[in-house]
């Protein structure tokens, strides 16, 4: 009977059943992915000043959510959390846009519990530029 060596895992994942992104965050893996780039190009001064921030939120504006969805976020995607309403969503979308979005939102809906934020800040050359 032959036996069969099992596939290595990917690094970061601890078991066949670990469903975690190989990366710890999707913001490491991007950010990993930028790193890389700029590497590859650094010979070029053409990447001076570039910048890449990606940045996730989950705004409490009513009731709580679950521990597990905060874990949830916080894991997955790095997520800030935090209790707040209108000006605190149009503040953080503000701060980390720099200030490129002043304001997202309008209005909350009164039954509002939460909103999500995802925010990604890029300052450099598109290998395709467009208009």
């Amino acid at each position: 009977m032959k036996t069969t060596r099992p596939k290595p895992l990917p690094k970061g994942r601890r078991s066949t059943n670990d469903r975690r992104p190989a990366e710890s965050t999707q913001k490491g893996r991007y950010r990993k992915q930028f790193q890389i780039k700029r590497q590859a190009d650094a010979g070029g001064s053409d990447l001076a000043g570039q910048k890449l921030n990606i940045a996730n939120a989950l705004v409490l504006t009513g009731d709580d959510v679950s521990r597990a969805y905060k874990t949830l976020l916080k894991g997955y995607c790095d997520a800030e959390i935090f209790p707040g309403g209108l000006e605190t969503i149009n503040a953080w979308v503000r701060n980390k846009t720099e200030p490129k979005i002043e304001k997202v939102l309008d209005e909350l809906d009164t039954d509002s519990v939460c909103v999500i934020l995802n925010a990604i800040c890029f300052r450099g050359l598109w290998a395709f530029p467009f208009d």
